[in-house]
């Protein structure tokens, strides 16, 4: 984990990560609505994915100006 925040074309993707864990809370909105035990989960899955959203894009961005090489325009690419 540290080498790929250490990366900068790598820690770019980690927003794929919430990202993907709010498919699974629609999917469960979509399929489950009609238990509300469901609506919890997916209300409970809401903030999780809310609280890693806020720290995949704060916490990527203070990585990139505190460990972090000065970036070039040659050098971002998301390859």
């Amino acid at each position: 984990m540290k080498s790929t925040l250490e990366d900068f074309s790598q820690s770019n993707f980690l927003g794929a990560i919430p990202m993907g864990f709010d498919t699974i809370i629609v999917g469960i909105v979509l399929y489950y609505s009609h238990k509300s035990s469901a609506i919890w989960v997916a209300y409970v899955f809401f903030w999780i994915s809310t609280a890693m959203t806020v720290a995949v894009s704060l916490g990527a961005v203070f990585v990139m100006f505190t460990k972090q090489p000065n970036h070039k325009l040659e050098s971002v690419t998301g390859v």
